[in-house]
């Protein structure tokens, strides 16, 4: 039995997969409020000028949008490279991210995950016949070249 055959074996089912997506959302936007409390904190303690936090409040919602995304970005593929393969909500599942030889995935296959996790739909991903955002998006006609990978129990 070869390295792809055993991946193949491993696969996460669609349920982990969903534990997955709402432990790692549940967990980005606490830490997102978590952070942003302490930086308000941080703010009003040395005595700067809080009013950009109320400015905040009536930012224009595509531009939130557009900075929520940034975020989400950055933080899941900063999980996921410096843990290679894993965020917490696959920490707590026990599954992790491989190529379809079972190998580790690159910094740039990691940044195109992250990117692909601000596509609308793409959370729903786990419901496609087919494993990965790329099966998905290719059933949908959307994208047609971004790295397929799978999740495997660890």
């Amino acid at each position: 039995m070869d390295l792809s055959d055993i991946v193949q074996k491993n696969k996460a089912d669609k349920g982990l997969r969903f534990a997955n997506f709402l432990i790692d959302t549940i967990l980005f936007y606490c830490s997102f409020l978590i952070f942003a409390f302490v930086i308000g904190f941080i703010a009003i303690v040395l005595g700067f000028d809080t009013s950009f936090l109320v400015e905040l409040e009536n930012i224009h919602p595509l531009l939130d949008r557009l900075i929520t995304a940034f975020i989400m970005v950055f933080y899941f593929f900063g999980f996921e490279t410096l843990t290679k393969g894993r965020s917490i909500g696959k920490f707590i599942t026990g599954t992790k991210v491989v190529t379809l030889e079972g190998e580790i995935p690159t910094a740039n296959v990691f940044l195109k995950r992250s990117f692909c996790r601000i596509i609308p739909f793409e959370a729903f991903s786990f419901l496609a016949k087919t494993v990965g955002t790329t099966a998905f998006l290719k059933q949908l006609l959307w994208l047609k070249s971004i790295s397929t990978m799978n999740l495997i129990y660890r």
